[in-house]
């Protein structure tokens, strides 16, 4: 299906996969041909400006992520979760 997606114009995509192996495989071969990762981080979570996060992370509600985190790519830091400061998830 990714070919007839990319077809219709479609460039961005987020993997909604709660296995980490199969998220983290899905969005590599996204990344493959060609298509860039979003992140989804919900309105209500607190985010540091300092943090950085990679491609195609999603940060659930009332989760919480402190200034100077490093947050990798493909990650799911979950509901009210909490990344301490100068943390690497």
């Amino acid at each position: 299906m990714l070919p007839d997606v990319w077809t219709h114009g479609v460039r961005h995509a987020f993997v909604a996969i709660g296995d980490n192996a199969v998220r983290l495989r899905v969005g590599e071969t996204l990344l493959q041909q060609g298509f860039q990762l979003i992140n989804a981080v919900h309105p209500s979570s607190v985010v540091a400006r300092s943090v950085r996060i990679g491609a195609g992370t999603m940060i659930g509600a009332h989760a919480v992520v402190n200034p100077a985190t490093v947050i990798g790519s493909h990650v799911s830091v979950n509901t009210a979760a909490s990344v301490d400061h100068d943390g690497r998830a």
